[in-house]
């Protein structure tokens, strides 16, 4: 994150799913808490605005506790993120992903592993290398 945070500038657009497998821990706090918190606190660090708005829900499905949630978040500066958090997914799933002017970012934190796709426009049409 730092180093994909050093060469953002103006992320527009963020799409990031932080998932798992239902479990029995942390089941005093909803999935917001426990999970969501995180890429909230990554976004608010990213992106150099004050947030507008926010929808969100989420619903208690094997818990007392919200277990699967979603929420947009709109910023002053048109930014939008869109957050998913369960722990009721069939499979572990960690991914944060965003778009600025030109690029896109896709890291995945199960894998540990970060993709930068800049688009070249170098040539009559553009194209879209990839650099890991």
């Amino acid at each position: 994150m730092v180093a994909a945070r050093a060469v953002t500038t103006h992320p527009m657009f963020f799409e990031i799913h932080r998932m798992g497998v239902f479990s029995a821990r942390n089941l005093d706090v909803d999935v917001v808490f426990d999970l969501m918190i995180h890429d909230l606190d990554l976004i608010l660090w990213m992106v150099d605005s004050p947030w507008q708005d926010v929808r969100a829900v989420g619903l208690a499905v094997l818990s007392d506790k919200v277990d699967i949630a979603n929420a947009r978040v709109e910023f002053k500066n048109g930014a939008v993120a869109n957050l998913t958090a369960s722990r009721v997914s069939t499979e572990r799933i960690r991914k944060f992903r965003y778009f600025q002017p030109n690029e896109y970012f896709s890291i995945d934190f199960t894998r540990r592993d970060a993709t930068l796709i800049r688009v070249d426009r170098t040539g009559p049409t553009p194209r879209l290398p990839f650099r890991n």
